[in-house]
């Protein structure tokens, strides 16, 4: 098992409520269905043993190289097959290979959190893409656009896709994705899928977009997770990436 790597993108996972670090550390090492991965290790580290499930702050380390793992794992690379090692990767790479794999669009060069952005909006412009007619106007309606009635499908989804631009909406977006991503991904752990549905509706206090927004955006989530993947990995890597996007999200509005 390769060392942990400083990983300055996952730094304020240190100080992430405990509830949030489980979420993470029970997708690491739990399918859907509640039985442990073959290939996880988080549960051989005495640290992590004797802090789960309460105090997970003192085992950050070994879940994020966990994750730093399982994100090399998607990432080809002839040095590693050569040796036979894999050795962890760090955050951004995970993100930028999820962002590659799924055709999103970046810049390189952009931080962190623009990155995580972009793979939001284009989650949030697949989600409005595939509504229907009635679903859209109403989801238009739920952020306040007024609209003439002259408007085409391509016209509402831009006026959309410009309100959830805003950091407010934003964060609430990022929340109602992380809510389809948490169900499906350890509904063996989790809970169902009704309970985190009506916890974030809640809480965001968007109940309409909720219910309109959640089958649409997990039906896509699913297919991200099942469709046209390499390799067992990346249904562990696309929904972590997603929880981080929302954990870092909260940090960002406390």
């Amino acid at each position: 098992m390769s060392n942990y790597l400083e990983d300055k993108d996952l730094e304020f996972l240190k100080n992430c409520p405990n509830e949030d670090l489980k979420a993470l550390a029970d997708l690491l090492v739990f399918d859907k269905d509640g039985k442990k991965r073959w290939n996880e290790k988080l549960t051989r580290k005495k640290v992590y043993l004797e802090n789960y499930p309460n105090n997970l702050r003192n085992a950050v380390n070994d879940i994020v190289l966990e994750l730093q793992c399982y994100g090399a794992d998607t990432i080809a690379s002839a040095v590693r097959e050569i040796f036979g090692k894999q050795p962890g990767v760090p955050y951004r790479e995970i993100l930028m290979d999820v962002c590659d794999k799924k055709n999103v669009s970046y810049n390189k060069s952009s931080s962190t959190e623009r990155i995580e952005y972009h793979l939001i909006q284009s989650i949030i412009e697949e989600t409005l893409q595939k509504a229907s007619d009635e679903d859209l106007l109403a989801i238009a309606d739920e952020l306040g656009i007024r609209l003439t009635g002259e408007e085409n499908r391509d016209q509402i989804t831009d006026n959309i896709l410009q309100k959830s631009t805003s950091p407010t909406l934003y964060s609430k977006m990022t929340e109602i994705v992380y809510s389809a991503v948490v169900p499906g991904a350890i509904a063996g752990v989790a809970g169902a899928a009704a309970a985190q549905v009506a916890l974030v509706a809640a809480r965001v206090g968007l109940p309409r977009l909720v219910g309109l927004a959640i089958p649409a955006i997990n039906a896509f989530m699913w297919g991200w997770l099942i469709k046209d993947l390499s390799g067992p990995a990346y249904r562990i890597t696309v929904p972590a990436v997603i929880m981080i996007i929302n954990f870092r999200q909260k940090r960002s509005i406390v």
